[in-house]
């Protein structure tokens, strides 16, 4: 699986790129960056491969966003939406695609 996996903190982004299940990168960057966000997820959504049999020049992968508080994830939807739109633009068809390749989860901490 190709997966490009953010963990929003309380002050960093992490953003890790994952092809085939190995580590390929893990790159932080401050959580009001948001040009600096939309750096690297740009960076690293090119390096994932496209499908095969694509006549839309999809990419094969996902990225999956994990964050303890609800509000942290809006500076990544921000950032996917605008550059999503930019790369696919405005189209019905298109917003159903960024909903398949971004997976959004709010995690809640556990006592323990």
């Amino acid at each position: 699986m190709n997966l490009i996996a953010i963990d929003i903190g309380n002050t960093n982004i992490a953003v890790g790129l994952f092809l085939k299940g190995a580590e390929q990168s893990i790159k932080s960057v401050a959580g009001q960056d948001e040009k600096g966000l939309t750096e690297c997820l740009k960076t690293a959504w090119e390096k994932i491969p496209l499908t095969k049999r694509s006549k839309e020049n999809k990419r094969d992968g996902v990225i999956a966003v994990s964050s303890l508080r609800p509000t942290g994830t809006e500076p990544v939807r921000r950032t996917y939406s605008s550059w999503f739109a930019e790369e696919y633009g405005e189209s019905k068809k298109s917003k159903v695609k960024m909903q398949k390749t971004l997976l959004i989860k709010n995690r809640t901490s556990t006592p323990g």
